[in-house]
């Protein structure tokens, strides 16, 4: 089996154990709510790395819809010692991004693949799972899914699905 296709087959077998055991509302009642967020990353810690295994932290602002301004956090641990799906080099990031907004935080846990793209550099395709037990505010309890592109060079992200909150 091609290394791409493992790597696909993890990812969504790992979305699909998160969605299979989602927290239920404590007052029944919910709501779905499309997400789409523009991040920019506007720092960065210096990464820790250790055997071919990096810590990365970041942090920036944005917006994500119904929301409004967001600030947003983020680990990221890149496991380059896999081989490559990618005929430019690759790597297998894991994330957990808390975005913070006035309403409470949404706690994301992700997984992908970078690959380098021709004339836009290295790429990150992401798929991400709601923590609504982590999560505060609106989004306790909280379920969904969706994807995430994250583009290194222009130092921006941008996350797209529905989440289901409680009312």
């Amino acid at each position: 089996m091609p290394r791409r296709t493992i790597i696909a087959t993890a990812c969504t077998a790992m979305l699909a154990v998160a969605c299979v055991i989602p927290i239920a509302a404590a007052s029944g009642a919910t709501h779905v709510q499309a997400i789409h967020t523009a991040l920019k990353v506007l720092g960065q810690a210096k990464p820790v790395c250790h055997a071919g295994v990096c810590i990365i932290h970041n942090h920036g602002n944005g917006t994500m819809s119904g929301f409004g301004d967001v600030t947003f956090t983020t680990t990221i641990t890149d496991d380059q010692t896999s081989p490559s799906p990618c005929p430019n080099g690759s790597w297998v990031p894991r994330l957990r991004r808390t975005i913070h907004t006035s309403k409470g935080n949404l706690i994301l846990n992700e997984a992908g693949l970078v690959c380098t793209h021709p004339n836009i550099g290295p790429r990150v395709d992401l798929v991400w799972v709601a923590d609504g037990t982590s999560s505060t505010g609106a989004f306790h309890h909280a379920t969904g899914t969706g994807n995430d592109h994250a583009y290194l060079a222009r130092n921006t992200a941008v996350q797209t699905g529905q989440i289901t909150l409680s009312s």
